[in-house]
């Protein structure tokens, strides 16, 4: 499953307003089949996102550098510029103004086996074999 976005938006290095421009993105959804005793079905792994952007002199400034793409609507993207005609490398997925610059880093996510604990707890309750 894939579409495409495009329009205008503009680019920032963290705070700093670089430049407005024309973007491109590719998104593939990535998905595994398999079976279980109740069939088959589809388990989504990710997604590949694709950006071009359209350089300009300001732009092309930057090749190697940790940008941020601001759409039209609240949505961001962090990408690295890869190329000065406007290849890009998107990293992590899309994202809304109200998160903090982590520059695509994921957020951490407590184990579902941890019923609520602690991950450090969790272990040191395996190590001691006191887990009930």
């Amino acid at each position: 499953m894939s579409g495409r976005l495009h329009g205008d938006g503009q680019i920032f290095k963290k705070s700093e307003f670089i430049a407005h421009t024309d973007y491109e993105v590719q998104i593939t959804s990535l998905y595994k089949r398999t079976r279980n005793l109740g069939g088959m079905f589809r388990v989504f792994l990710g997604r590949d996102i694709k950006l071009r952007v359209t350089p300009n002199e300001d732009i092309a400034k930057h090749v190697g550098e940790m940008l941020t793409l601001h759409f039209e609507d609240s949505r961001r993207l962090d990408f690295i510029l890869t190329s000065s005609s406007g290849d890009c490398v998107a990293s992590g997925d899309f994202y809304t103004s109200g998160r903090s610059h982590r520059l695509g880093t994921p957020r951490r996510h407590k184990s579902l086996l941890s019923f609520g604990l602690p991950d450090h707890r969790l272990d040191q309750q395996f190590s001691k074999g006191t887990y009930q």
